[in-house]
């Protein structure tokens, strides 16, 4: 074994990359956590085309740990080769097959939209409506929406609450509880604009309410 002098985290975060690299890792991402998680200083993300690949790279990576004196567990998921974690002291290192990374990318978009709808939903007055934008919403005119929000209005409905989806759009929680889900369109639009589109409509709103002569 070649013990040398132990390598700082970034030092052993590019030992780390330069073996992956040459293992034809794929997707290989790093992610600094200095000073946002006291579990590593950095995080590696990487994908092998088959377990066969996975289970190499991990191997190959432990074998070059050791040769430099770093001393670690045992890597967890070597059985079946589809994830394996390996706890390099400083460094987390995932090695995925491409369709569990995609399932555990998925999972984590799943829970990132209901925390997203859980905000909005909390957000609404419970005698409040809550008008989601969605490019799969009905696209209604500025009449038809304010007829919608003066008949909410009739029925002691104190607020309205308008709802633009992160940058993931819009999970099924949000779309099941909104009371109305509406688009501006098939067009993508950036937040800041969409903000005084609503703002814009919500003016124009009042007026076709109160029979003023701004809409015509």
């Amino acid at each position: 074994m070649i013990k040398t002098e132990r390598l700082s985290s970034k030092e052993l975060l590019k030992f780390t990359l330069k073996s992956l690299e040459n293992d034809k890792g794929i997707d290989i991402v790093s992610i600094d956590l200095i000073g946002r998680s006291s579990i590593a200083d950095y995080m590696i993300v990487v994908s092998g085309n088959t377990a066969r690949q996975v289970t190499a790279m991990a191997n190959n990576l432990v074998k070059k740990y050791k040769e430099i004196g770093l001393r670690l567990s045992s890597p967890e998921g070597m059985s079946n080769g589809d994830w394996v974690l390996i706890d390099a002291n400083d460094i987390l290192v995932h090695i995925f097959r491409p369709e569990v990374r995609d399932f555990v990318k998925t999972k984590n978009k799943e829970k990132q939209l209901d925390k997203e709808a859980d905000k909005l939903i909390n957000s609404t007055p419970k005698n409040g409506k809550l008008i989601l934008l969605d490019e799969e919403g009905e696209n209604l005119s500025s009449s038809d929406l304010a007829k919608l929000i003066l008949n909410w209005s009739n029925n002691n409905i104190t607020s309205v609450n308008f709802a633009i989806g992160g940058a993931f759009g819009n999970g099924l929680k949000i779309k099941k509880t909104a009371d109305k889900i509406i688009a501006f369109g098939k067009l993508t639009w950036p937040h800041q604009m969409v903000k005084m589109m609503i703002a814009e409509q919500i003016y124009r709103i009042e007026t076709i309410i109160q029979g003023h002569p701004y809409h015509k």
